[in-house]
Protein backbone atom coordinates (compact mmCIF):
# COMPACT_ATOMS: atom_id res chain seq x y z
CA UNK A 1 0.00 0.00 0.00
CA UNK A 2 2.94 2.53 -0.68
CA UNK A 3 0.71 4.16 -3.34
CA UNK A 4 -2.06 5.31 -0.55
CA UNK A 5 -2.33 8.64 -0.44
CA UNK A 6 -4.79 8.77 2.47
CA UNK A 7 -3.23 6.05 5.04
CA UNK A 8 0.67 7.42 4.51
CA UNK A 9 2.92 9.40 6.32
CA UNK A 10 3.39 13.20 6.28
CA UNK A 11 6.08 15.51 7.15
CA UNK A 12 4.99 16.29 10.59
CA UNK A 13 7.36 13.43 12.41
CA UNK A 14 5.00 13.88 15.46
CA UNK A 15 1.97 13.46 13.53
CA UNK A 16 3.24 10.55 11.93
CA UNK A 17 1.40 6.91 14.13
CA UNK A 18 3.75 3.60 13.83
CA UNK A 19 0.79 1.26 13.28
CA UNK A 20 1.42 -2.47 11.79
CA UNK A 21 5.09 -4.06 12.25
CA UNK A 22 6.24 -0.95 13.24
CA UNK A 23 4.47 -0.38 15.84
CA UNK A 24 3.33 -4.03 17.08
CA UNK A 25 0.56 -3.09 19.06
CA UNK A 26 -1.52 -5.76 21.08
CA UNK A 27 -5.21 -6.04 21.67
CA UNK A 28 -3.93 -3.26 24.99
CA UNK A 29 -2.52 -0.73 22.55
CA UNK A 30 -5.46 -1.14 20.42
CA UNK A 31 -8.05 -0.71 23.59
CA UNK A 32 -6.37 2.33 25.34
CA UNK A 33 -7.29 4.17 21.79
CA UNK A 34 -10.70 3.08 22.20
CA UNK A 35 -10.75 4.33 25.49
CA UNK A 36 -8.79 7.51 25.06
CA UNK A 37 -11.34 8.83 22.35
CA UNK A 38 -14.58 8.02 24.59
CA UNK A 39 -13.07 9.82 27.43
CA UNK A 40 -12.16 12.88 25.28
CA UNK A 41 -15.71 12.93 23.61
CA UNK A 42 -17.18 12.53 27.07
CA UNK A 43 -14.99 15.41 28.45
CA UNK A 44 -15.39 17.80 26.15
CA UNK A 45 -19.61 17.13 25.95
CA UNK A 46 -20.20 17.54 29.99
CA UNK A 47 -17.17 20.96 29.95
CA UNK A 48 -20.11 22.09 27.21
CA UNK A 49 -22.95 21.28 28.77
CA UNK A 50 -24.48 19.74 26.16
CA UNK A 51 -24.76 23.48 24.37
CA UNK A 52 -22.42 23.29 20.61
CA UNK A 53 -21.85 19.05 21.24
CA UNK A 54 -25.16 17.28 21.39
CA UNK A 55 -25.12 14.25 23.46
CA UNK A 56 -27.86 12.62 21.41
CA UNK A 57 -25.35 12.49 18.99
CA UNK A 58 -22.39 11.81 20.48
CA UNK A 59 -23.55 9.10 23.01
CA UNK A 60 -23.03 7.13 19.86
CA UNK A 61 -19.15 7.03 19.40
CA UNK A 62 -18.82 7.67 22.80
CA UNK A 63 -20.82 4.05 23.86
CA UNK A 64 -18.95 2.23 20.63
CA UNK A 65 -15.49 3.50 21.63
CA UNK A 66 -16.04 2.35 25.26
CA UNK A 67 -17.54 -0.52 24.71
CA UNK A 68 -15.07 -1.74 21.85
CA UNK A 69 -12.02 -1.23 24.04
CA UNK A 70 -13.23 -3.30 26.72
CA UNK A 71 -13.62 -5.86 24.50
CA UNK A 72 -10.22 -5.76 23.35
CA UNK A 73 -9.75 -5.75 27.00
CA UNK A 74 -10.80 -8.98 27.72
CA UNK A 75 -9.37 -10.38 25.09
CA UNK A 76 -5.74 -9.03 25.77
CA UNK A 77 -6.60 -10.62 29.35
CA UNK A 78 -7.42 -14.06 28.08
CA UNK A 79 -3.99 -13.54 25.48
CA UNK A 80 -2.24 -13.33 28.66
CA UNK A 81 -4.19 -16.11 30.70
CA UNK A 82 -2.95 -18.27 27.71
CA UNK A 83 0.94 -17.64 28.76
CA UNK A 84 -0.07 -18.03 32.91
CA UNK A 85 -2.07 -21.78 32.24
CA UNK A 86 0.74 -22.64 29.94
CA UNK A 87 3.23 -21.72 32.49
CA UNK A 88 1.55 -23.72 34.69
CA UNK A 89 1.03 -26.67 32.67
CA UNK A 90 -2.82 -26.32 32.01
CA UNK A 91 -4.53 -25.23 29.03
CA UNK A 92 -8.18 -24.22 27.76
CA UNK A 93 -9.56 -22.94 24.41
CA UNK A 94 -10.78 -19.54 23.58
CA UNK A 95 -10.89 -18.21 20.06
CA UNK A 96 -10.31 -14.48 20.57
CA UNK A 97 -9.71 -13.63 16.69
CA UNK A 98 -13.66 -14.85 15.90
CA UNK A 99 -15.82 -13.76 19.52
CA UNK A 100 -17.08 -10.65 19.38
CA UNK A 101 -19.64 -11.27 22.29
CA UNK A 102 -18.36 -9.34 25.47
CA UNK A 103 -20.51 -11.29 27.68
CA UNK A 104 -18.87 -14.75 26.37
CA UNK A 105 -15.69 -13.46 26.20
CA UNK A 106 -16.05 -12.01 30.64
CA UNK A 107 -17.74 -15.29 30.78
CA UNK A 108 -14.97 -17.45 29.61
CA UNK A 109 -12.26 -15.00 31.33
CA UNK A 110 -14.13 -15.08 34.54
CA UNK A 111 -14.44 -18.99 34.61
CA UNK A 112 -10.76 -19.71 33.48
CA UNK A 113 -8.88 -17.43 35.60
CA UNK A 114 -10.80 -18.40 38.91
CA UNK A 115 -9.71 -21.87 38.10
CA UNK A 116 -6.29 -20.97 37.27
CA UNK A 117 -5.89 -19.47 40.32
CA UNK A 118 -7.95 -18.05 43.55
CA UNK A 119 -6.20 -14.53 43.30
CA UNK A 120 -8.69 -13.31 40.61
CA UNK A 121 -12.02 -13.73 42.36
CA UNK A 122 -11.88 -10.78 44.22
CA UNK A 123 -11.15 -8.54 41.44
CA UNK A 124 -13.34 -10.52 38.49
CA UNK A 125 -16.09 -9.48 41.28
CA UNK A 126 -15.29 -5.78 40.91
CA UNK A 127 -15.25 -6.34 37.53
CA UNK A 128 -18.11 -8.44 36.88
CA UNK A 129 -21.63 -5.95 37.10
CA UNK A 130 -20.42 -3.41 34.41
CA UNK A 131 -19.42 -5.56 31.99
CA UNK A 132 -23.04 -7.81 32.28
CA UNK A 133 -24.32 -4.22 31.81
CA UNK A 134 -22.39 -3.54 28.96
CA UNK A 135 -23.26 -7.16 27.58
CA UNK A 136 -27.01 -6.50 28.18
CA UNK A 137 -27.18 -3.55 26.02
CA UNK A 138 -24.57 -4.32 23.58
CA UNK A 139 -23.18 -7.82 23.24
CA UNK A 140 -21.84 -7.49 20.21
CA UNK A 141 -20.69 -4.04 19.16
CA UNK A 142 -23.48 -3.40 16.85
CA UNK A 143 -26.18 -1.40 19.24
CA UNK A 144 -23.81 2.09 18.98
CA UNK A 145 -23.31 1.25 15.28
CA UNK A 146 -26.09 1.00 13.56
CA UNK A 147 -29.94 2.46 14.36
CA UNK A 148 -31.51 -0.86 13.46
CA UNK A 149 -30.34 -4.31 13.92
CA UNK A 150 -29.76 -6.90 11.05
CA UNK A 151 -33.21 -7.73 11.89
CA UNK A 152 -34.22 -4.49 11.00
CA UNK A 153 -34.96 -4.00 14.72
CA UNK A 154 -34.63 -0.43 16.12
CA UNK A 155 -32.04 -0.64 18.92
CA UNK A 156 -31.69 1.02 22.28
CA UNK A 157 -35.64 0.57 22.72
CA UNK A 158 -35.22 -0.65 26.44
CA UNK A 159 -32.99 1.93 27.81
CA UNK A 160 -34.52 5.08 26.32
CA UNK A 161 -31.94 7.58 28.10
CA UNK A 162 -28.59 7.11 28.84
CA UNK A 163 -26.61 9.73 31.33
CA UNK A 164 -23.36 10.46 30.42
CA UNK A 165 -21.85 11.61 33.41
CA UNK A 166 -22.63 8.57 35.13
CA UNK A 167 -21.18 6.65 31.81
CA UNK A 168 -18.03 8.42 32.50
CA UNK A 169 -17.67 7.38 36.46
CA UNK A 170 -18.79 3.53 35.47
CA UNK A 171 -16.02 3.85 32.31
CA UNK A 172 -13.56 4.90 34.93
CA UNK A 173 -14.74 2.96 37.46
CA UNK A 174 -14.19 -0.33 35.12
CA UNK A 175 -10.76 1.05 33.33
CA UNK A 176 -9.30 1.42 36.69
CA UNK A 177 -10.28 -2.55 37.88
CA UNK A 178 -9.21 -3.22 34.02
CA UNK A 179 -5.35 -1.86 34.80
CA UNK A 180 -5.60 -3.69 38.03
CA UNK A 181 -6.28 -6.78 35.90
CA UNK A 182 -3.38 -6.53 33.43
CA UNK A 183 -0.75 -5.85 36.48
CA UNK A 184 -2.32 -9.08 37.76
CA UNK A 185 -1.96 -11.37 35.04
CA UNK A 186 1.57 -9.41 34.43
CA UNK A 187 2.47 -10.51 37.78
CA UNK A 188 0.98 -14.13 38.30
CA UNK A 189 2.60 -14.59 34.84
CA UNK A 190 6.48 -13.49 36.47
CA UNK A 191 5.44 -15.50 39.65
CA UNK A 192 4.84 -18.56 37.78
CA UNK A 193 7.81 -18.39 35.56
CA UNK A 194 9.95 -18.22 38.67
CA UNK A 195 8.42 -22.04 39.55
CA UNK A 196 7.33 -21.61 43.45
CA UNK A 197 3.79 -23.40 42.78
CA UNK A 198 2.53 -26.57 41.34
CA UNK A 199 0.00 -27.75 38.85
CA UNK A 200 -2.55 -27.79 41.99
CA UNK A 201 -1.44 -25.34 44.16
CA UNK A 202 -0.24 -21.43 43.51
CA UNK A 203 2.57 -20.19 46.18
CA UNK A 204 0.05 -17.53 48.03
CA UNK A 205 -1.78 -20.66 48.88
CA UNK A 206 1.03 -23.13 49.66
CA UNK A 207 2.86 -20.30 51.72
CA UNK A 208 -0.41 -19.70 53.58
CA UNK A 209 -1.00 -23.91 53.95
CA UNK A 210 2.39 -24.49 54.73
CA UNK A 211 2.78 -22.21 57.55
CA UNK A 212 -0.45 -23.25 59.39
CA UNK A 213 0.52 -27.03 58.88
CA UNK A 214 3.75 -26.10 60.45
CA UNK A 215 2.17 -25.23 63.77
CA UNK A 216 -0.40 -27.76 63.66
CA UNK A 217 1.82 -30.63 63.40
CA UNK A 218 5.15 -29.19 64.92
CA UNK A 219 5.27 -32.53 66.66
CA UNK A 220 5.34 -34.56 63.67
CA UNK A 221 7.33 -32.98 61.39
CA UNK A 222 10.44 -34.53 63.30
CA UNK A 223 9.16 -37.29 61.97
CA UNK A 224 10.96 -37.97 58.60
CA UNK A 225 8.17 -38.34 56.40
CA UNK A 226 5.00 -36.81 58.34
CA UNK A 227 4.77 -33.47 56.98
CA UNK A 228 5.20 -35.07 53.61
CA UNK A 229 1.85 -37.34 54.23
CA UNK A 230 -0.16 -34.86 55.23
CA UNK A 231 0.42 -32.44 52.67
CA UNK A 232 0.15 -35.23 50.01
CA UNK A 233 -3.33 -35.93 51.85
CA UNK A 234 -4.82 -32.35 51.83
CA UNK A 235 -3.67 -31.46 48.30
CA UNK A 236 -2.85 -34.50 46.47
CA UNK A 237 0.63 -33.58 45.36
CA UNK A 238 2.98 -36.15 43.69
CA UNK A 239 6.34 -36.62 45.97
CA UNK A 240 8.65 -35.01 43.59
CA UNK A 241 6.15 -32.40 42.80
CA UNK A 242 6.03 -31.08 46.56
CA UNK A 243 9.39 -31.65 47.20
CA UNK A 244 10.88 -29.27 44.15
CA UNK A 245 8.46 -26.59 44.95
CA UNK A 246 9.37 -27.05 49.49
CA UNK A 247 13.68 -26.70 48.30
CA UNK A 248 12.73 -23.85 46.01
CA UNK A 249 10.42 -21.96 48.66
CA UNK A 250 13.26 -22.48 51.63
CA UNK A 251 16.08 -21.82 49.78
CA UNK A 252 18.11 -25.17 50.81
CA UNK A 253 22.01 -24.46 50.76
CA UNK A 254 22.79 -27.33 47.93
CA UNK A 255 18.89 -26.97 45.76
CA UNK A 256 20.38 -29.53 42.76
CA UNK A 257 21.34 -32.06 45.51
CA UNK A 258 18.15 -32.22 47.31
CA UNK A 259 16.09 -31.78 44.34
CA UNK A 260 17.85 -35.06 42.87
CA UNK A 261 17.04 -36.59 46.42
CA UNK A 262 13.71 -35.84 46.06
CA UNK A 263 12.97 -37.56 42.42
CA UNK A 264 14.44 -40.25 43.50
CA UNK A 265 12.11 -40.54 46.22
CA UNK A 266 14.55 -40.61 49.16
CA UNK A 267 14.31 -36.96 50.27
CA UNK A 268 11.92 -37.55 53.35
CA UNK A 269 14.54 -39.96 54.71
CA UNK A 270 16.58 -36.89 55.86
CA UNK A 271 15.80 -35.22 59.39
CA UNK A 272 17.49 -31.93 58.24
CA UNK A 273 14.37 -31.49 55.79
CA UNK A 274 11.72 -32.19 58.43
CA UNK A 275 12.99 -29.02 60.42
CA UNK A 276 12.02 -26.81 57.41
Amino acid sequence: MGNNSTFCGGDQSWANACVGNNGNPSYVEYSKGFSTAANMLLDQVIDDGGIHLYVDELIYPICFNMRHSVELRLKGAIDELFEIAAIKGSSFVFDSATSHDIGIIWGAFKTESELLDSRYVSLNSEINQIILDIASVDSTGQTFRYPNSNESQKHLTEVSIINIIVLKEKFAELEQSLDLLHRLNLWLRDEYQQGTHTSKLSRPNFDKDIQGLKESFRHLIQKTNALENVLITLFALGNASLAELLIARYSFANNYYWIEKARSGELFGYPDFAGY
